[in-house]
Order: structure tokens, then sequence, then C-alpha cells
């Protein structure tokens, strides 16, 4: 089963990679989703590649933020997630299901640099 998941994984990845990238090449959800996959599946460098190239797009889209501050702070650099997790929390305005999210992880991150 966990093999089974994988293989979708890695066939998501080579759409995305592929395909979705020439098609959708300035589409931000392709890039973050890019890095998603990547980052479940070991690959921090090429996910971190990925969110970047997506803020390249737009450098205040909550979700690429985010989703570097989890894997900067899953990389123990707590002072980058730090930065991503309060410019997401920048773009969250009433969504409060996000800014519950971001609020937590930035608690969890004030936490390791000694902050709270």
């Amino acid at each position: 089963m966990a093999l089974e998941k994988l293989g979708r994984r890695e066939e998501a990845l080579k759409l995305l990679d592929g395909k979705a990238k020439r098609q959708f090449g300035q589409d931000i959800r392709v890039f973050n989703n890019l890095g998603i996959i990547q980052k479940r599946t070991g690959n921090a460098q090429e996910a971190e590649a990925s969110y970047l190239a997506a803020l390249e797009i737009d450098a205040e889209s909550f979700f690429p933020n985010y989703n570097l501050g989890v894997l900067k702070a899953m990389t123990k650099d707590y002072l980058a997630a730090k930065t991503y997790f309060l410019k997401a929390l920048a773009q969250t305005s009433n969504e409060q299901v996000y800014q519950i999210n971001v609020h937590l992880n930035l608690a969890l991150v004030f936490e390791k640099l000694g902050m709270l």
C-alpha cells in the first residue's frame, strides 16, 4: 500500500514537472503543488526551489510562503521559517483556519528560537 501511494506521488511529480509546468508555467499552484509532493518524497531542496519559483510569480501568495515556513521549520531553519510564516499570516485576511495554522506554527518556531 505504501509503495502504491509513493508511485502515485512519482506519477504526480512527472505530470506537474512536465506537461503542467509547460502548459501552466506561470500558475503558482503548479509550483506549490510540485513543492508539496517533493517535500513528501524527501526532496527538501527541490521543494524549496519549487516554492521559490511560485513566489517569483507572486511574492505575496499565502500557500508558498506558508509551505516554505513549514519546510524551513522542518529543516530547523527557524529564523527563515518565522519570516515565511509572518508573510503568510499577512495574506490570511479573514480566513480563520489559515490564521490558526500559521499562529500554531509561529508559536512552535518562537519556542525553538527562545522567543516565547
